[in-house]
Formats: C-alpha cells, sequence, structure tokens
C-alpha cells in the first residue's frame, strides 16, 4: 500500500533520500567535513534509525497475521 501521499510522498520518496545519498559524500569528497557537520550527520543518522526502530516496534505490535 501507499505510505505517503501528496506532498509528504515527495518529501519522503524524493528530497530526503536524494539529499542523504548526494549532499554528504559530495560534500565530503569537495570539502571535506569539519567536526560539526560530522557529528549533525551522525545525529541525523540515529535520528533516523531510532524513528524506523520505533515505527517497525509499532507495526508489529498492530500487525495480525493472514494465516492465524
Amino acid at each position: 500500500g501507499i505510505v505517503y501521499e501528496g506532498i509528504s510522498k515527495i518529501i519522503f520518496y524524493i528530497l530526503v533520500p536524494y539529499g542523504m545519498i548526494a549532499t554528504i559524500p559530495t560534500k565530503l569528497l569537495t570539502d571535506g567535513l569539519d567536526m560539526t557537520e560530522w557529528i549533525i550527520t551522525i545525529c541525523v543518522f540515529l535520528a533516523y534509525v531510532v524513528l524506523g526502530l520505533g515505527v517497525w516496534k509499532i507495526g508489529l505490535k498492530k500487525y495480525d497475521s493472514a494465516s492465524s
């Protein structure tokens, strides 16, 4: 099924992934990252991991098997 609709679909399917995949490595290769940018990058990564695991756990609690 579709998780996001409208503008949120564009943001979460296109803009956020593109921004994370393209911006940080390009910055690293061209200018390098200073300590503040490393810390921000790691914090954003950890926030996405925690958010993803939280959503996963909520989904598992609400899951009902089709064969049960």
